[in-house]
């Protein structure tokens, strides 16, 4: 696929993606909890700790002169952020948890409208996070958030925030 074509799929994905990126995970996840109640369909349930260890060594912090942000390492060695971490720059350092660093990241394509951004490639032996719709997803499922929010001078590490999916804009 061009990488126009992948950056239109990920605008079809939207903001979500960040969110839903942590429940799908790259690596195969420690072990599930169990849940009586839930049906053989129904996706096993994750601890915080669980989604965290699994997604977090494939989150980047990323930066610009002007900002910083998080990125989320896709097949090819590409990365996805918002457009509005890169926005006005052509490349951005990213840096990932286990300390790799990468210099002059090319931005291969953004779109403002949808606040995506496309980046790389990277050459990277860490596994990319595997993308989902999210279309499964139930008002009330619980999503969590990985990443580096307003990050303040240094090297951050990542961090992780849960919520609950109050409702979907089409």
């Amino acid at each position: 696929m061009s990488q126009k074509g992948i950056l239109f799929v990920l605008s079809l994905v939207g903001l979500s993606t960040f969110l839903i990126a942590a429940c799908g995970g790259g690596e195969t996840p420690p072990a599930a909890t169990t849940d009586p109640n839930q049906s053989p369909t129904t996706p096993p349930v994750l601890a915080s700790s669980q989604v965290f260890s699994s997604v977090s060594p494939s989150v980047a912090f990323i930066s610009t002169p002007a900002s910083s942000g998080s990125a989320i390492l896709i097949d090819g060695g590409y990365l996805l952020t918002n457009s509005h971490v890169v926005h006005g720059y052509d490349q951005a350092r990213i840096v990932f948890p286990d300390g790799s660093e990468f210099l002059e990241v090319p931005v291969v394509n953004s779109d403002d409208l949808i606040d995506l951004a496309l980046l790389g490639p990277i050459d990277t032996d860490l596994d990319p996070l595997d993308l989902h719709d999210g279309e499964h997803l139930a008002n009330g499922s619980n999503v969590f958030l990985v990443g580096y929010p307003v990050a303040i001078g240094g090297d951050p590490l990542p961090t992780i925030n849960s919520g609950i999916l109050s409702g979907v804009r089409e």
